[in-house]
């Protein structure tokens, strides 16, 4: 679709209409899901946990990075060839990346923590009741690293998304986005 990114070519191909499609789709349908668990958990089963209100609060984390990731589209995210994104958009782009990452970072957490609780339920303690908690504790103390280390990429914190910082310095992003990828999956196949 041509004209979708702020600043660039008319003809610029982008995938910037269908990701903000696949965000607002699927953030609906899990605002649906959730909603079918409010009423099951709290009003017909009553007995409404620690599970469902973190449930609740991943939602309004996903629905930040939606909302995040739909307004980073029309700055480039989706743009099919690299030397169609616009100079003046680099700033706005990589600030929503920086918005974005503690609502990513938050929502697979809570996703994970929600489902490590709901196995809780069903435990009544022992060997597999304890190993569920280690890895609740693995899982949220992980996530927080992350969250803390992609908040604090760069020294001034700014230098992440503003090109005129010229003093301080950044890690190199690509390995640590490799490794937390990687340690993610790892929980996402141990959860």
């Amino acid at each position: 679709m041509a004209g979708w990114t702020y600043n660039a070519p008319e003809d610029a191909p982008t995938s910037g209409p269908q990701i903000s499609s696949l965000a607002i789709v699927f953030t609906a349908v899990a605002l649906l899901v959730v909603i079918m668990r409010v009423y099951v958990r709290g009003f017909m089963v009553k007995a409404f946990g620690a599970d469902d209100w973190i449930i609740i609060a991943t939602w309004f984390a996903s629905c930040g990075f939606a909302v995040v990731t739909i307004i980073q589209t029309k700055y480039g995210l989706g743009l099919k060839n690299l030397e169609d994104m616009p100079l003046e958009n680099y700033y706005n782009f990589l600030l929503l990346q920086f918005i974005g990452a503690p609502f990513y970072i938050s929502s697979i957490l809570g996703f994970k923590l929600s489902l490590l609780l709901s196995y809780l339920r069903f435990m009544a303690g022992g060997f597999w009741y304890k190993a569920t908690v280690i890895v609740a504790v693995a899982c949220t103390l992980f996530h927080f690293s992350f969250l803390m280390a992609q908040v604090n990429l760069c020294t001034p914190v700014r230098k992440q998304w503003d090109a005129s910082v010229t003093g301080g310095s950044c890690l190199d992003g690509v390995p640590m986005y490799t490794a937390m990828a990687s340690i993610t999956m790892v929980f996402d196949v141990i959860v």
